[in-house]
């Protein structure tokens, strides 16, 4: 019998395989994307699928139509993290969106009641300060936005790790308090939260990486990254 013991063993171990690990998002192969915002749609989608657990892209909408005319437009949507049985909602959610000055023309002259303005919005990932940020000589803004809440899934960025992957690329890394700690403020982080800013990357005459944010509070962790295309690179 004793002999038979490690045989029903490893029956079991291939019924009922063990449970990967949760793992998070790659932030240095993110940021890599972020250093060539001249590259295509489906060599980013490419990128992702190495940067973020399990990623799954979701089907190409329709173009907003403010974009009409922009060549540098495109949106890359997509779901990642490990799966779970019963469960329908994804892990983590990514956007990756680039646009061109014509874009950015055309948003600001609609109001933001436009019906055109909310998908715009969401599938060009459009930050408040995008036309502030906006170098003189770029030609377009390259956006990723990656989410996720469910640890089970998707593993959590470190604080310390998140420090130092922006301190070699970002002149200054700046690590914001909690706001627990601040004068009539109620709002918390949780256990091991931070919100971490790199400013100041790295840039050419091809590109500029002008912003990045990496935080953890209490009911999800967030990386928002950003560069400008420069007219040396079109």
């Amino acid at each position: 019998m004793l002999r038979l013991i490690p045989s029903i063993l490893m029956l079991t171990l291939a019924a009922c395989p063990l449970r990967a690990d949760p793992v998070p998002p790659d932030l240095a192969a993110l940021l890599d994307i972020m250093g060539a915002p001249f590259q295509p749609r489906e060599a980013v989608a490419m990128q992702l699928a190495e940067a973020l657990p399990l990623f799954s892209p979701l089907p190409e909408p329709a173009a907003p139509s403010p974009t009409e005319g922009d060549l540098y437009f495109w949106s890359v949507e997509g779901r990642f993290g490990l799966p779970i049985e019963g469960v329908s909602a994804p892990g983590g959610l990514v956007t990756c969106a680039r646009y061109g000055r014509i874009t950015l023309d055309r948003l600001q002259e609609l109001p933001s009641s436009d019906a055109r303005v909310f998908p715009l919005m969401r599938q060009a990932a459009i930050l408040h300060d995008d036309a502030t940020a906006w170098p003189e000589a770029a030609v377009a803004r390259l956006v990723c936005q990656v989410t996720w809440d469910d640890g089970r899934r998707v593993g959590p960025l470190a604080g310390d790790a998140v420090q130092l992957i922006l301190s070699e690329q970002f002149t200054t890394v700046r690590v914001i308090a909690d706001p627990a700690e601040r004068p009539a403020s109620v709002r918390v982080f949780g256990p091991g939260g931070y919100v971490i800013e790199g400013q100041g990357g790295p840039s050419d005459m091809v590109r500029v990486i002008d912003r990045a944010e990496v935080r953890q509070v209490a009911t999800h962790q967030l990386i928002l990254l950003r560069s400008y295309l420069l007219g040396g690179g079109a």
